[in-house]
């Protein structure tokens, strides 16, 4: 795992909590396998009740305003009952259940 990133993460999930209620939170990807690159991205599983009624693809876009890193990274967000369908199929969640870090 790269630690330096894991570290990047834990401050960055104390960061978005003074604004958004985190229910979970994965990292997961080729950082947490030791399979990155110096330009590999972070992979983030975020789940959240404040997601609820967001557009999908809008969930992760204030995010993006607390990420102060050089890492790219990739926010995935799901509401808790769109996390708990996908757990139990094939999917990027449960890629991220059985291979990812809960932070």
């Amino acid at each position: 795992m790269d630690k330096k990133a894991y570290l990047t993460v834990k401050e960055f999930k104390k960061e978005i909590e003074k604004d958004l209620s985190i229910d979970v939170l994965i990292f997961f990807g080729s950082r947490t396998t030791n399979h990155y690159q110096d330009d590999s991205d972070i992979d983030l599983i975020i789940v959240s009740d404040k997601f609820r009624g967001v557009d999908f693809f809008d969930r992760g876009l204030n995010l993006y305003d607390h990420w102060k890193t050089g890492y790219p990274v990739d926010f995935i967000c799901f509401t808790p009952e769109e996390f708990n369908e996908r757990k139990n199929r094939f999917s990027i969640v449960s890629e991220a259940l059985a291979n990812g870090i809960a932070v």
